[in-house]
């Protein structure tokens, strides 16, 4: 009966597909264009926020496994992961026995996941009781104006697709039968080993989905939903376990300052909780007059409210607006297509609203044509290609260089760097995060240093969760005065603090910090490997010369 129904309805799957397919293929055109350029040697192109982060973590996994992925930026001894960030987990030790460096795995899933959101897009909206050709319209719209985001970040692609996935099994499990709400609330319980926005977004659809059941008193759909709840619950308590742990570390004080984490009921963007105060009146008007249609997509459009302002119950705000944009577009999206041609007033300014938000995140993402243009610029780090085979004969250690080719290292490379951008997500101390950084402003005259200009020194997003003015410029200034104490006892004695750090080796990029100054590191250092464009250094160093450095 099945294939029956397939082969009646295969026109419309093949459709769906090459759609699918074709949306992979856009995500993937940028990188495409810049590999076929000449000017290109081998080094991924930068193409989204957030990448050397995912990069690092998931190199840290395909080198060393999945218990190393605290130390992705930074090395040293072993600590323990502020986030179980399981998706690199998952890409680390799936691609650990044919793939060497990261770079080429993300790269892989700028295509496929794409493809996969597309299709459980369509699902979704097909379940939800959407015509073909408006759960079609939905996926289309949707992968269109957030193709500029559908590249590197995990958070904002792979993480999403899972968060979609458990919606369409807590849809199925209602619908179908418990084996559905087996699966949905497994993936609730391993969403807590994803990202907070990610479980947050699935386990709120799920409340109110169970709460819509509970008002309606269809008892077979809640005791499904209470199995999927139940499931999830057991599922996430080790993960809730280890956040506990992990909670009691003496560093977690300052890992969360710098996490841009508020005390605040105050709507991060009072336009953007307008527009989904309209929705989310739209979406429970709809269910007051229609409570025997299918509630799937009005609840994702409340839900999406509820996320956007949770603060406003709890009084904690976290970076929700811009960490669930990909959940805010869907539900506008799914908003604008379900109230296209009703004709209630709270319907058409419904449909009017979803119309100007999904208008604004379109522009917002204009970016997206500077991907697609090939630039003279984006191929600055492209001689850096030629440092990987030597860093790949040598035994692993650490490097030390600037914070930018530190993350080309960490994100290419079986070798830890003392410090790169996005160094304020380890679990580390103020006070460590500032050596580690000032080491690699060492090499630099102290007159010359520009580190005052940088927005991401020590204190991270922490900058995020402080009132501007008289807040923010009262962090900034300590932020300052600490770098500056601490570059100053480093220039005073650095032989210490490599010593300390363990540094094996200095990966001086001439192209990129020509104003370095490699006589100011007072330790012989033994050249391995020399180009026009930079330097590899070994550290014929050891604690036993530190200590008579240091007397000297």
């Amino acid at each position: 009966m099945l294939s029956r129904y397939v082969k009646e309805n295969r026109h419309w799957y093949m459709g769906v597909c090459l759609l699918a397919i074709l949306i992979g293929m856009l995500v993937s055109m940028p990188h495409i264009l810049h590999s076929l350029d000449e000017r290109y040697e081998g080094v991924a192109i930068h193409l989204n926020s957030d990448e050397h982060l995912y990069l690092a973590r998931t190199q840290e996994v395909l080198t060393l496994g999945a218990n190393r992925l605290g130390n992705a930026i930074g090395g040293g001894d072993l600590l323990p992961a502020l986030q179980t960030g399981l998706i690199e987990q998952f890409y680390g030790t799936l691609f650990r026995s044919f793939v060497s460096r990261a770079s080429s795995i993300l790269i892989f899933a700028d295509f496929i996941i794409p493809v996969f959101l597309f299709l459980v897009i369509v699902a979704i909206a097909r379940f939800s009781d959407l015509s073909r050709k408006r759960s079609l319209l939905v996926a289309v719209i949707f992968s269109s104006v957030e193709l500029y985001n559908l590249g590197r970040p995990i958070h904002q692609k792979s993480s999403f697709l899972l968060v979609l996935l458990s919606m369409l099994l807590l849809i199925l499990g209602s619908e179908k039968s418990y084996f559905w709400s087996i699966l949905a609330g497994i993936l609730l319980g391993i969403l807590f080993s994803i990202y907070f926005w990610s479980w947050t977004a699935a386990w709120c659809f799920y409340a109110l989905l169970l709460l819509w059941f509970l008002i309606l008193k269809d008892w077979k759909k809640c005791k499904r939903l209470l199995v999927a709840g139940l499931t999830g619950v057991f599922v996430a308590s080790f993960e809730l376990i280890r956040m506990v742990n992990v909670s009691s570390l003496p560093e977690y004080k300052d890992v969360y300052f710098r996490s841009g984490i508020a005390n605040s009921r105050i709507p991060e963007s009072w336009i953007w909780s307008v527009i989904f105060l309209i929705l989310a009146l739209g979406s429970l008007w709809h269910l007051w007059k229609k409570p025997k249609q299918k509630p799937y997509i009005p609840i994702i459009i409340i839900s999406a409210f509820i996320l956007l302002n949770q603060h406003a119950i709890h009084g904690v705000r976290f970076l929700f607006a811009s960490h669930y944009l990909f959940s805010l577009v869907f539900s506008s999206v799914l908003a604008l297509v379900f109230f296209w041609k009703k004709k209630s007033l709270l319907s058409i300014f419904a449909f009017l609203s979803a119309l100007i938000f999904i208008m604004g995140i379109a522009y917002d993402n204009r970016s997206l044509i500077s991907q697609w243009r090939v630039d003279s610029g984006d191929f600055f780090e492209q001689h850096l290609a030629s440092t990987i085979p030597h860093l790949h004969l040598l035994e692993r250690g650490m490097v030390l260089s600037d914070p930018d080719t530190s993350a080309f290292i960490a994100s290419n490379t079986k070798h830890d760097v003392s410090s790169a951008v996005y160094k304020q997500h380890g679990g580390r101390t103020h006070e460590e995060i500032t050596e580690r950084f000032c080491l690699t402003q060492f090499p630099i005259n102290p007159n010359n240093r520009t580190y005052k200009d940088r927005k991401l020194i020590v204190y991270g997003a922490a900058y995020d969760a402080l009132d501007e003015g008289i807040e923010r410029n009262s962090a900034r200034e300590q932020e300052l005065k600490l770098v500056d104490e601490t570059c100053a006892n480093i220039d005073e004695s650095p032989n210490q603090f490599f010593n300390n750090y363990k540094i094996n080796y200095v990966l001086h990029n001439k192209k990129r910090n020509p104003e370095w100054n490699i006589n100011r590191i007072s330790i012989p250092l033994l050249i391995i490997e020399e180009t026009d464009d930079w330097v590899l250094y070994k550290v014929p160093f050891d604690s036993t010369q530190a200590k008579q450095n240091e007397g000297l």
